[in-house]
């Protein structure tokens, strides 16, 4: 049949054309554009597998008709139909949407990048604070080597870094910077008193009062229970928010806790006083001396009682008794004797017997030194000056007085000369100057108010080695 069919054709040429043009235009089209995997399934086992099988069986004149009937009448409507299915209706929208995608995806990735690089620019400017930043506090942080509690005690070197960290911040004015780095230091420096004290007044000038009790509360019931000077400045800053009856009990409580220590007793005291409560003030000064321990810390607090009920309450007799017994306890406190005598001259009208009565207690003892004895005679001597109204008593008092003091410039100067023995002597053609041998001599021992009959020139030492006359040795004094 394909014999007769091209035998009847007038031309060979045109079924070269027609089957050139189904198996060229068409198919290859397809072909190409066509997905591999389609053309498989349609055209392939038809177009590819048959010829191919009848290639190797039969000659070549079969082949070629078997091929020329196969692409004429079944794969070449189906290959046009197909061809142009997917050509019209398939590959036309996904070239559309792929293109469109494309656009937009393009769009995101432009708007993805702007934002980063905006993102990276203000992270970089953050970046570049923090890193300024860092670099200040650098010195300070590389020398924190103990950053965490122990019992052993810091360094010098450790406690400095942290007063001079601290300074820094707090020069900056960076408050959450300057509570976060106490924090960091009351770590390590818990048992401090100075950091706690320095914590409390920073918080004190800039924060409320609650945090600031929080800061005190904190040193004084947990780390520093019997440290003083914060419990003196927690009580000073209850008393400053007038809060008198925290403050007692405050200083009471470390009283109770902590005993021995003379200024928060004082300061107990001086609350009362503070309230008119001299009465109070009185009773905790004779429980004070009672339970004194020492010696001096019974007379510190003799004298301190003395002065409250003579001045303050007005009953010099009293005062002075309280005096005279305790210089009984403690003969040889010369500051018994000062107050005893002070208060004596306090009195009105002054009274020179009771004062005369003072200095012969000072003249009589045997625990007081000698020069003790003199200033108080020197003192003697000023008082009959200012209220006596008998010269002769006048003249015996200063005659005694300058007995004494030449005796003692006598035992002085001979113990000056017995350690200039001892030193070498220059040799006698020595061409220094006089005059600021002299000069040396005055700035070791001092100017003297004295006569020139009652200097003892015989007891210079000998390595002045020269002659003054009486006008020389005048100006000289």
């Amino acid at each position: 049949k394909p014999e007769t069919e091209m035998m009847d054709k007038t031309n060979d040429t045109e079924m070269v054309e027609n089957t050139e043009t189904e198996m060229v235009e068409k198919p290859e089209t397809e072909m190409v554009e066509k997905p591999e995997t389609e053309m498989v399934e349609k055209s392939g086992t038809e177009v590819v597998d048959k010829p191919e099988t009848e290639m190797m069986e039969k000659s070549g004149t079969e082949m070629v008709e078997n091929t020329e009937i196969q692409m004429v009448e079944k794969p070449g409507t189906e290959m046009v139909e197909n061809t142009e299915i997917q050509i019209v209706e398939k590959p036309g929208t996904e070239m559309v949407e792929n293109a469109e995608t494309e656009m937009v995806e393009n769009k995101e990735s432009d708007i993805t990048v702007k934002i980063q690089h905006k993102i990276v620019e203000k992270r970089l400017a953050v970046f570049n604070l923090n890193e300024a930043e860092v670099n200040k506090r650098k010195k300070f942080e590389e020398l924190i080597k103990r950053p965490y509690f122990h019992t052993k005690p810091l360094e010098k070197t450790q406690l400095k870094n942290w007063l001079d960290y601290l300074d820094f911040e707090i020069s900056l004015g960076d408050m959450s910077r300057i509570l976060v780095l106490f924090e960091r230091c009351l770590i390590a420096c818990c048992l401090y008193e100075d950091f706690w004290l320095k914590f409390a007044k920073f918080v004190e000038d800039y924060y409320t009062t609650e945090y600031t009790e929080s800061v005190y509360s904190r040193a004084c019931q947990i780390h520093l229970q019997h440290k003083p000077n914060i419990h003196l400045a927690w009580a000073a800053y209850k008393e400053k928010q007038g809060d008198f009856d925290g403050a007692k009990f405050i200083l009471s409580t470390f009283n109770s806790r902590s005993t021995g220590h003379v200024f928060v007793k004082l300061r107990e005291i001086g609350l009362e006083m503070r309230q008119g409560n001299l009465q109070s003030a009185d009773a905790l000064l004779s429980q004070s001396v009672a339970e004194a321990k020492d010696n001096d810390c019974r007379s510190f607090f003799v004298w301190r009682h003395a002065n409250l009920v003579a001045k303050r309450l007005n009953d010099f007799d009293r005062g002075i008794s309280i005096l005279k017994e305790g210089i009984e306890n403690d003969r040889g406190n010369e500051k018994l004797y000062y107050q005893l005598l002070d208060l004596e001259l306090a009195r009105t009208p002054v009274s020179e017997e009771k004062v005369d009565e003072v200095f012969s207690m000072v003249e009589k003892s045997d625990s007081l030194s000698e020069d003790t004895k003199r200033l108080f005679q020197n003192r003697k001597v000023q008082f009959l000056e200012e209220f006596s109204s008998d010269i002769y008593k006048i003249s015996t008092v200063y005659q005694e007085y300058l007995k004494k003091q030449k005796k003692s410039n006598g035992l002085k100067r001979s113990a000056s000369t017995s350690d200039d023995s001892s030193v070498n002597k220059k040799p006698k053609n020595d061409n220094t100057d006089m005059s600021s041998q002299w000069s040396s001599y005055h700035q070791q021992w001092g100017g003297y108010n004295y006569t020139h009959q009652g200097f003892p020139y015989h007891q210079w030492p000998t390595t002045y080695q020269y002659q003054y006359t009486q006008q020389q040795q005048q100006q000289q004094y």
